[in-house]
């Protein structure tokens, strides 16, 4: 299937993706999580992206499975 792409995606309150099942590819790059971001359990294959992703409450990643590559980096200023 198509791979779960939340770009730019503002959470305004409790992101909740507790053993949530992700494919190739799953993006949440650019997206603000303004409560807590729970992805505990969960489980992203290969390509996972964060970039840019800001977190201003908790961000709870304990437990989480990545079958591949996974980017956390900050959004290049240029």
């Amino acid at each position: 299937g198509e791979a779960a792409n939340f770009s730019g995606c503002r959470f305004k309150g409790t992101a909740l993706f507790q053993n949530a099942s992700f494919g190739r590819n799953a993006t949440f790059a650019g997206a603000v999580f303004g409560g807590e971001a729970n992805f505990v359990g969960a489980a992203f294959g290969a390509g996972a992206s964060f970039v840019g992703a800001a977190f201003a409450g908790t961000a709870q990643f304990e437990g989480v499975r990545f079958a591949g590559a996974v980017s956390f980096a900050a959004e290049s200023r240029d």
